[in-house]
């Protein structure tokens, strides 16, 4: 019996669940879709939102509205669908709701990939993101003010990986380039975020390896390797992990050879010069740590590296005469 139960109740679930889908499926079936446009509507269609478009930017929310009232009169094949998201957009952008408008744009291009409207929707986010990377206060605590930096950041990001890093004028890498000179000026809790930078570069450097982009890519990721080292306390930068120095060294190395005129013009040679210069002093602080605790065949590892890899060093110098002082008086090392 209860068997039989079981299985009755199985029968009525899965009846109920088709119940359940039919509903959906013939409201799916009935709901009316996006017409096509032809290419002269396409064309009325972008005449008139760049035209509602300076009302926007003026900030006459009511003219923007009306003015989108007649595009939708005009072209009712698609009013009920990226038109009516578009407008909205506008006018909360004409309001000056950033969010709100940044939201509805985002949505529409995500639900009409196809729309004529898609170009103008990711014109705009780029805007309003780049908007918000100047750092504008979007919420005041009294002592703590939340600035924009993040949510323009999340703006340009999507509309990078919507556009693509393919087009060297597109709006694509003209995001990712808003966001790593934004990085490279940007400070959090007193640190610059220069690693944030250098992983932008290195994402347009990842598409782009030669030409101009390729050149500031490189660049931008030998540059804030090299800040991100610096930004330590000149005294205490030698306690740091000098990978950053490393990888900095090799990428204006890289650039050397890549753009020869270019890196002459900036003194790259110099540059290297100081990192090398850096390098070894990290190394021979090393080795003069282990000196001060005893460890003397540690320490002598190190002062020789340093000799050897970068004779021409200050450090090179100073691992010198401890070497020599020691050879001079060995009683002193026990």
């Amino acid at each position: 019996m209860q068997r039989i139960m079981r299985i009755l109740g199985c029968v009525i679930l899965v009846a109920l669940a088709g119940c359940s889908s039919m509903p959906k499926k013939a409201a799916e079936q009935g709901k009316p879709k996006r017409q096509s446009l032809t290419a002269q509507q396409r064309d009325r269609l972008l005449a008139a939102v760049e035209a509602i478009q300076k009302l926007t930017d003026e900030g006459q929310d009511g003219a923007v509205k009306a003015g989108f009232e007649q595009v939708k009169a005009d072209l009712p094949q698609i009013a009920a669908f990226d038109l009516e998201l578009f407008a909205k957009a506008e006018i909360y952008l004409a309001k000056k709701k950033y969010d709100h408008a940044a939201k509805t744009y985002k949505k529409m291009v995500d639900d009409y990939p196809e729309s004529e409207l898609r170009n103008p929707a990711l014109a705009r986010l780029f805007k309003i993101g780049s908007f918000y990377l100047e750092g504008p206060v979007i919420l005041n605590l009294g002592l703590f003010a939340i600035r924009g930096y993040d949510r323009g950041v999340k703006i340009l990001e999507d509309v990078s990986e919507e556009v693509g890093l393919q087009d060297p004028n597109g709006l694509g890498v003209k995001a990712a380039l808003a966001m790593a000179r934004s990085y490279e000026c940007r400070k959090m809790y007193g640190h610059g975020m220069y690693e944030e930078a250098y992983l932008k570069w290195s994402e347009i450097a990842s598409v782009w390896e030669i030409g101009p982009l390729g050149k500031d890519a490189l660049l931008g990721m030998a540059r804030n390797k090299l800040n991100a080292y610096n930004s330590y306390p000149p005294k205490r930068r030698h306690l740091y992990d000098a990978s950053r120095l490393t990888a900095a060294r090799s990428y204006y190395l890289k650039f050397k050879g890549l753009f020869p005129q270019d890196a002459n013009q900036m003194d790259v040679d110099e540059i290297i010069g100081q990192i090398d210069q850096d390098v070894a002093f990290k190394n021979l602080s090393t080795g003069q740590y282990y000196y001060r605790t005893g460890k003397i065949q540690a320490a002598n590892l190190y002062f020789d590296m340093v000799i050897r890899n970068w004779p021409q060093t200050p450090a090179a110098q100073t691992a010198r005469e401890i070497l020599n002082a020691e050879k001079s008086n060995p009683s002193k090392v026990h």
